[in-house]
């Protein structure tokens, strides 16, 4: 084939490819009818259409919600079975020939009184059609239902399994699809839905931020004017302190007292996060923070006396842990700074008095001996050479410091995450997503990871950046928390949320 040949074949290649995508892209949709429907990127424009309800309606009082669906040129989606979302509920309907639905409506979070509800069209994925908005307007009356709470056990230590159940029911008979928070002491811990009998059940971890003694345990529905009303349901726990560990060595090294401890459980469990205080001769000099395996170390000066007890105290103050304390004794009788203390003790001032007559009498000595004014003085000889080695000193070489570094906190998640440890990785996530917020946006320390997810919803965050929060926190959530097992998947999208959360002022 000659090369003139072989573009013609091409072009004509070309060519049918091109024919056969405009006819694939431009191919009309046909409704059941088999009536042409205008196309775009293969989905179809609908307009939901929905009457207002009549009268006051209410939980106990169902309305009956009537609409329509159809396409924007009016044919009707009939005979379809459809997704329709009311106040973040999905609810599955029919329409019949005419695109014409019908379906029972017991509000649980509009707002009472006369308010507008929003219905939205939400099409499978699968289907040809776009989605579509319309807002009903209703009378709404307020029900006030009984809420139950029961927990177990009644007494526990950090760490046990606190298993609570929640029940929302009105004249008896169980509300799915409400929200109830679970507080213990005030402090907001979880975030539960009732399933379909009105119930809700949930398994934590008592964490270390629950003080010891007796403690309230909370479920609210944290509603206000709204269909179905707020109400609070309250039992105790009794924390036990769960006792700890403490271990700590010092010794004197370049200079200083190294410090080195640990702060685990009694059954050996790192005791992460929470400060011991270090003490020199009973005088407080400060704390350290123990890092994620319960470790801590600092560096303390070595000025005072040939000797010192150092001691590492924690003292469990807001948590559920028993206290610790460890302590040594440091000798320092051989460290420059003890020996030039001992020195400076000595130098009173009589001995500083006879230290500088002697001086000034050598001085004197040898001017008046090098100017000859004793009689028997022998005369100078020449000055003698010194003699200088030829072989040069060579310095000795500085050891490099060959410590292996921790490394970054992302690192440290990305290893976590790679050897299977995913509660670490994602409490590694948690707490530099934290940091980012507290450096950058002024979150400020002392708040629950539901609370940081508040915050952060009210504040300036985007959108973008509150959902990269709210992955992190549940995930962290479950780590700490919850008594079930913490699966890859969510443990690498909040580590992934984390490495590249950022955050400019706000």
């Amino acid at each position: 084939m000659t090369a003139p040949q072989q573009w013609l074949v091409g072009a004509w290649t070309v060519l049918l490819v091109l024919l056969v995508g405009i006819s694939g892209s431009t191919a009309a949709a046909t409704d059941s009818a088999g009536t042409a429907m205008q196309t775009q990127t293969g989905t179809v424009n609908t307009t939901l259409d929905v009457q207002d309800l009549s009268g006051p309606i209410s939980y106990t009082n169902p309305g009956t919600i009537r609409g329509t669906l159809r396409t924007a040129n009016g044919m009707p989606v009939a005979n379809e079975e459809i997704s329709l979302e009311v106040e973040n509920r999905t609810r599955l309907v029919e329409t019949d020939g005419d695109g014409s639905f019908a379906f029972q409506y017991r509000p649980r979070s509009a707002r009472t009184g006369t308010t507008d509800v929003v219905i939205r069209y939400v099409p499978a994925q699968s289907a040809p059609y776009r989605g579509d908005t319309a807002t009903v307007t209703a009378d709404i009356a307020q029900v006030t239902p009984t809420l139950a709470l029961d927990r177990s056990p009644s007494s526990l230590v950090n760490g046990d399994e606190l298993t609570v159940t929640t029940a929302v029911r009105v004249d008896g008979t169980g509300i799915s699809d409400v929200p109830v928070e679970l507080r213990i002491g005030g402090t907001l811990f979880k975030r539960l839905v009732t399933g379909g009998n009105g119930t809700a059940t949930t398994t934590i971890r008592l964490p270390a931020s629950v003080p010891t003694g007796e403690q309230s345990v909370s479920a609210v529905i944290p509603y206000e004017d709204r269909a179905i009303a707020g109400a609070r349901a309250t039992d105790s726990i009794t924390v036990e302190p769960r006792p700890v560990a403490l271990s700590m060595d010092a010794a004197r090294e370049s200079g200083a007292i190294a410090v080195n401890g640990t702060l685990t459980t009694n059954d050996g469990q790192a005791v992460r996060g929470q400060p011991v205080q270090i003490l020199v001769d009973g005088e407080p000099q400060g704390s350290v923070e123990t890092d994620a395996n319960g470790a801590f170390s600092t560096r303390l000066p070595t000025e005072g006396t040939s000797s010192v007890t150092v001691t590492a105290r924690y003292d469990a103050a807001g948590t559920n842990f028993g206290t610790g304390e460890a302590s040594t004794t440091v000798d320092l009788s051989g460290s420059p700074q003890t020996i030039a203390s001992q020195i400076r003790s000595y130098l009173t001032v009589p001995v500083i008095a006879a230290l500088l007559t002697g001086v000034v009498l050598i001085v004197l000595e040898i001017t008046v001996r090098r100017l000859g004014l004793f009689a028997d003085a022998v005369p100078e000889s020449e000055e003698a050479t010194v003699a200088t080695d030829s072989d040069e000193t060579e310095a000795p070489e500085s050891t490099a410091d060959t410590s292996a570094s921790t490394g970054s906190p992302t690192d440290r998640m990305g290893h976590a995450l790679a050897a299977g440890e995913y509660d670490s990785a994602v409490t590694m996530a948690y707490e530099s997503v934290s940091e980012e917020l507290k450096d950058s946006s002024g979150f400020q320390n002392g708040k629950t990871h539901w609370e940081l997810l508040d915050w952060c919803e009210d504040s300036a965050l985007s959108a973008d950046q509150v959902e990269a929060v709210r992955t992190v926190v549940e995930a962290y959530d479950s780590a700490a928390f919850s008594a079930d097992t913490l699966d890859h998947d969510s443990a690498e999208a909040a580590v992934e949320r984390a490495r590249d959360f950022q955050v400019d002022d706000v």
